[in-house]
């Protein structure tokens, strides 16, 4: 790796390992969330949908977290929806209980 950056080569693995972890967000907000297509010509319009964007991604990992089961943390939005409704009610395995403590 070669960089200006005045820092030991510890930190500097850290403050661009941070980096490519915004850029993994940033391409599952491409895939999952439509971010790659933002529908406004106007600055304020796009600001709020990119806003929104990261709250419905924020609201997705949060529920990941509190109410699923632990095999469910690396997968993405777009696995989490049941292609059909029919299939996954009747193969049950999105109906896991919320744990007590949990704000489900």
């Amino acid at each position: 790796m070669v960089t200006n950056l005045p820092l030991q080569p510890l930190n500097l693995w850290r403050f661009y390992n941070d980096r490519a972890g915004v850029e993994l967000v940033i391409r599952q907000l491409k895939g999952d969330y439509a971010l790659g297509r933002i529908p406004g010509h106007h600055f304020f319009a796009n600001e709020t949908y990119f806003h929104l964007l990261l709250l419905g991604y924020n609201l997705v990992n949060w529920f990941k977290r509190l109410c699923l089961p632990p095999q469910f943390l690396q997968r993405h939005a777009g696995d989490l929806a049941p292609s059909n409704s029919a299939d996954a009610c009747s193969a049950g395995s999105y109906r896991q209980p919320c744990p007590a403590q949990s704000p489900c």
